[in-house]
This record gives structure tokens, sequence and C-alpha cells, in this order.
């Protein structure tokens, strides 16, 4: 009898230390990232049509109980809400990795191509739509119902596949980044024991797209300075003197629109008239418009163009424009669009002021990567 007592005793005991036990997380903490996975990514062709998933994964789970110590940290689902953004091409700001906050980016290099009934190629129930966002082509919106999307514990969710046509040309551009971001905190978990206890978080992530020969492709100079601005009074004379590589070309009546610009926004903006570039006898374009620099009128003077037995383009120009808003070539980004061809940029780390005439501003160009 009295083992017995003492048998139930020790049960007693032993279910009351389980009891109080059982884990009480506290607290829950909510996280997540997206995953952006193209069907295609190197070497990129001129529309080329590639698939992104965009998929998202999961990482909110239960904090640990501090008091006592206990560590619950079990994974928890979350619901997914509102929109996320696909910025489609982003520049390479550093010269190999970009920082998923601060995309600066890139127009005219993919474009969304809807498919379907609500513009995805496919997508998760909770999904309402893909769509580019209204004033903004390089932007693609992942909107989801009010009710969201579940994403299980710890699971990975491909929340919508999206259609791009890429549309760079060959050896116009080396590489651009995508970019993914929930508009706002729009990934919701809450603590399985507290369930009234719950958090809202966000979510990013970025993927490269290369394109073929890109990343050899760079403007040569002609001259001892392929670029000159010199500050006069009244209109500034500005000088570009390139050699820019195959397959960058152009062609009688292709337009050209030459950019300055720094920190402070554009500095000044000029392009052709109509008929624009004119042959000057194979392979020879010329553009002349005698009424720049001509009481005070700026503008783009004169382009000379031709082509080298290597394919190069050989570009000179002037042209005219009151630059005094100017003040040093620090941050100074140039610009130049010819014809068909992707935009060419140069800067803004490639200019800096003649040290032997203050008022005169040089483009000292980095030498091309070796193929």
């Amino acid at each position: 009898m009295l083992k017995t007592a003492r048998s139930i005793l020790v049960l007693l005991l032993l279910v009351g230390v389980g009891f109080f036990a059982v884990p009480t997380a506290q607290a829950i903490q909510t996280s997540g990232s997206i995953s952006l996975i193209p069907s295609a990514y190197f070497e990129l062709a001129e529309n080329q049509i590639i698939d992104v998933i965009v998929r998202v994964n999961n990482t909110s789970s239960n904090t640990p109980d501090p008091t006592p110590p206990i560590e619950d940290t079990a994974p928890q689902p979350a619901t997914l809400t509102g929109t996320i953004v696909v910025t489609l091409a982003c520049d390479d700001n550093d010269g190999n990795t970009l920082a998923c906050a601060s995309c600066t980016e890139r127009q005219g290099a993919l474009m969304f191509v809807p498919v379907g009934a609500n513009g995805c190629v496919s997508s998760a129930a909770g999904v309402a739509s893909c769509a580019v966002q209204g004033g903004d082509a390089n932007k693609v919106d992942i909107t989801m119902t009010p009710g969201g999307v579940a994403l299980s514990a710890g699971a990975s969710v491909d929340v919508a596949t999206i259609r791009v046509k890429v549309l760079v040309k060959a050896n116009t551009l080396a590489k651009t980044f995508m970019h993914a971001e929930t508009e706002g905190l729009d990934i919701k978990a809450c603590s399985s024991v507290r369930p009234a206890l719950c958090v809202s978080c966000s979510a990013d992530g970025c993927t490269v797209l290369t394109y073929p020969g890109g990343a050899n492709v760079c403007p040569k100079r002609l001259h001892q300075f392929p670029g000159i601005i010199h500050v006069l009074q009244g209109l500034d004379d500005f000088e570009l003197h390139l050699a820019i590589p195959a397959p960058f070309a152009v062609s009688a009546g292709d337009a050209v629109t030459v950019q300055l610009a720094n920190g402070g926004g554009t500095l000044f903006t000029a392009t052709t008239l109509s008929p624009h570039l004119l042959s000057n006898g194979a392979p020879k374009l010329r553009y002349f418009d005698g009424s720049v620099a001509t009481n005070g009128t700026a503008g783009i003077r004169l382009i000379n163009t031709t082509v080298r037995a290597n394919g190069d383009l050989i570009v000179d120009l002037i042209a005219y424009e009151d630059l005094s808003a100017l003040g040093s070539p620090a941050g100074l980004t140039l610009t130049l669009t010819m014809g068909a061809n992707s935009p060419l940029t140069i800067g803004p780390q490639d200019w800096v002021i003649n040290p032997n005439q203050g008022d005169e501003f040089d483009l000292i160009l980095q030498p091309c990567p070796t193929p």
C-alpha cells in the first residue's frame, strides 16, 4: 500500500513538472525574403522572352520565453497582403553589386509582357493581378487580394511568375539588376501561444541579368580629352570625340540626343532637328545647324560620324549651352543617345578640372576592359 502511494506521488510530481514546463513563447518575429528566379539570366539577347518566378520565403517564428528560459523558436505561418513591386532593371551602381534599397532605375532595358486574365504567367491563390505600375514602365505591381496569400510555416511560396521581354541591344550594356520588395509591411505572422500578438514586416530581394558582349564595350578616346567643356561668357562650348565599338551604329535620318546632368538635375539636353543625320558620302554622316551659337541660340551645332575598318563608330559632336549652373564637374554624367542604340552613359567619375585651365572640364575615359 505504501509502495503504491509513493508511486502515485512520483507520478503526480512528474505530471506537475510536465505541466509547468509547457513552452509559453512570449512573442513572434516576422521575417522573410523575396527570391527572383529568371528562366534565363546570362547573355540575354534582344527580344528574348524570359519568365521570372517571384518567390516569397517565410522565415517567421515564435521567439523564446526568457522567464523561464524556453527555446521555442518554432516556425510560424504568415500572410502576404498588399503589393510586391518588381523593378525590372536597375543600374550597376558600383561595378559589381547592388544595394537592394538603392536601385537606380535603368529605363528601356526590359519590358513587362502581360499574360492571361490577370497579367501573370501563373499565380498563387490570393494574387489579384500582375500589371505595369502606372507611370513607370520599368516597374511591375503584383497585387494581392484582400485576403492575401497564405505562407505556410518555413515555406517558400511561388507568389507569381511574370513575363519579361529583353530590349537591350548586344554590346551596349553589360548587366542590370532586378529588384523586388513588398510595398509596405505586408507580411504578417502571429504567435502560436498568444494568437493576438502579431507583427508585420517587409521583404525584398535582387538578382542579376547579363547581356552579350556588354562587359567589354566602352567608348574609346580619339584625342587626349574625348570630352571638353569650355566655360565661356554666355553660351558654353561642349565637344565630344569618341570611338564607339560595333555593333553600335547609326544611319541617315537617325536622331541624336546629348544630355549633361549632375546631382542637381539635368543641366543640358539637346536633340538634332529633322532630318537629323544626313549622308555625307558613305560611310560618313553629318549634321549641321548654323543657327546654334548665333545670337545666343543653344543646341547641337555639328555632328560628324564615320566608321573605321574595325567597325568602330567615330563621333565628333559640338554643342552650345549655358552651363553656368555647373560650377564643377563633380558628379557630372553624360548620356548620348543615337538612333535605335541603347543610351551610352559616361560618368560621373570620369570628369576633371583641367589643371592648366580652370575654366575647362575634361573627360578622362577609363581603359576598356580586356576581353
